[in-house]
């Protein structure tokens, strides 16, 4: 991954990962049921509910969810197992190469432990693509704005055009941060509250064309 941030300060674009990014929604889905077998949980998830609280670190999602705690370090270890599954949605590594051919900086803010999204960017050939990672093991968790804030810090730019996201937890953080706020819909989420986001991306090329005009 390229840490290195540029010496001239330049517009960032900072994006989420899961349901943006990747297409994980399968394995967590998976990992949650084998971490909650594996902990002896008698009850059933809401997985409308869990999607809806991805982008927030794993113990805060498992306590909103009123889940046990031991569910964590098992969640990790299958989802870890997993990683070899997750892809990158389609034109989502166009997307970034066209960015940064235009020396746009490109941020990653998520609620993924940090060994994960290492090994998943690794993975997915995204790794290069990006500029600055921060994750819960960086910085207090989404909604809280420090995340987004840390990562301009390491961009090293206030210029930030957008924070992609794909839940209502994205929009709060942007609001928070005082960032334009803007949906990415090609994950397959939703229902999606629009009214609650600055811009509408339908597929990735939509942020090229926002930020490139082009």
């Amino acid at each position: 991954m390229n840490v290195e941030s540029p010496a001239v300060s330049r517009s960032a674009v900072i994006f989420d990962l899961d349901g943006v990014l990747i297409d994980s929604w399968q394995v967590a889905q998976r990992a949650l049921a084998l971490a909650l077998s594996e902990v002896g949980y008698p009850g059933e998830v809401s997985l409308e509910d869990f999607r809806a609280l991805l982008g927030k670190p794993l113990p805060v999602i498992l306590r909103d969810l009123e889940l046990p705690s031991a569910a964590e370090a098992a969640f990790n270890a299958h989802a870890m197992s997993l990683v070899a599954e997750v892809r990158p949605f389609p034109q989502v590594g166009n997307m970034l190469a066209r960015l940064q051919a235009a020396s746009i900086a490109i941020g990653i803010v998520t609620g993924k432990a940090r060994q994960r999204t290492v090994a998943i960017l690794d993975r997915t050939g995204l790794a290069p693509l990006i500029d600055a990672l921060i994750t819960p093991d960086d910085a207090p968790g989404k909604p809280d704005p420090r995340a987004l804030w840390q990562c301009l810090a390491a961009l090293r730019t206030d210029d930030a055009l957008c924070f992609v996201g794909d839940t209502m937890i994205d929009s709060q953080v942007a609001r928070a941060a005082a960032i334009p706020a803007a949906l990415a819909t090609w994950g397959g989420g939703g229902p999606f509250n629009t009214n609650a986001w600055d811009f509408l991306f339908e597929e990735p090329d939509d942020v090229v064309r926002l930020v490139l005009g082009n």
